[in-house]
Order: C-alpha cells, then sequence, then structure tokens
C-alpha cells in the first residue's frame, strides 16, 4: 500500500503543480464531470497534462484495490 502512496506522492512532487488545482483533475478520473475550477492564487492545470495525471491516479488505485483484495 505504501507504494502506491509513494508512486502518487512522487508524481505531485515532481508535477510542478500546487497540490489542490493537481487534485482537483486527479478527481475527475473517479468522478465523472469534477469541477477543475480553482480560485486565485492557484490556476487550474492546463487541459492537455490532465489525462496524465487522471492516469497516474488511475495506476495507484489499481494497485492499491488489487494490494487490499488479496489481503
Amino acid at each position: 500500500m505504501q507504494r502506491s502512496l509513494d508512486v502518487w506522492n512522487e508524481f505531485r512532487e515532481i508535477s510542478g503543480y500546487f497540490e489542490i488545482p493537481l487534485v482537483k483533475a486527479a478527481m475527475g478520473a473517479r468522478i465523472a464531470d469534477f469541477p477543475l475550477h480553482v480560485r486565485p492564487p492557484f490556476t487550474p492545470v492546463p487541459a492537455e497534462n490532465i489525462d496524465r495525471i487522471r492516469s497516474v491516479i488511475i495506476n495507484c488505485l489499481s494497485d492499491f484495490k488489487t494490494i487490499v483484495e488479496c489481503a
């Protein structure tokens, strides 16, 4: 489980985005039409990077689910 969290945390650190816009972009992978809007001083994650963020979180959650199901 820690490995899944480590992957996300490493990605979060190297992404260059503040945590709130990054997490809002990732939430769309689990919740359809999750709003990406953030208030200043934050700026939303550019649209061209959202698929990459969602791919990372989907992989982390998939790994996490596999671990939990095997326990």
